[in-house]
């Protein structure tokens, strides 16, 4: 009989490097609930939650701008590497995320790094938020 791998230490040595590395960020998500008396009244709050995150440019990651299939990465686009921190979702467009004041847009999620189903951290593509 196999024992199950407990992913947590991995967990949080995967944390530790992101703090180490990164830096504050928050995650952002709106969540509209139905009024019960009259479903057709809605409420629209924003969800938060916060992670660690490294940011960098997909120019300095050695990474091509263009397009690949489905995908268009413009100049300015950022590739954020964050935690799970508090998350209770995967983060993924129409999201967006603050990392140092600066709000952005999730394009993509690229990567969920989830050994085992349990999730590490997410790799998303992010863009300026318009104004």
């Amino acid at each position: 009989m196999t024992a199950a791998y407990k992913y947590s230490g991995l967990v949080k040595r995967a944390g530790a490097l992101l703090k180490r590395y990164g830096q504050m960020a928050t995650v952002q998500r709106d969540v509209t609930t139905p009024d019960p008396a009259a479903p057709w009244k809605q409420t629209t709050t924003m969800e938060t939650a916060t992670v660690v995150a490294v940011a960098e440019d997909y120019r300095g990651a050695g990474l091509a701008f263009g397009f690949a299939p489905g995908v268009t990465i413009l100049d300015g686009d950022k590739r954020v590497t964050c935690s799970v921190g508090n998350l209770t979702w995967d983060p993924a467009p129409p999201q967006r995320i603050e990392l140092a004041g600066t709000l952005y847009r999730i394009i993509r999620l690229e990567q969920r790094l989830a050994p085992g189903g349990i999730p590490i951290a997410y790799v998303l593509q992010v863009r300026g938020a318009p104004a």
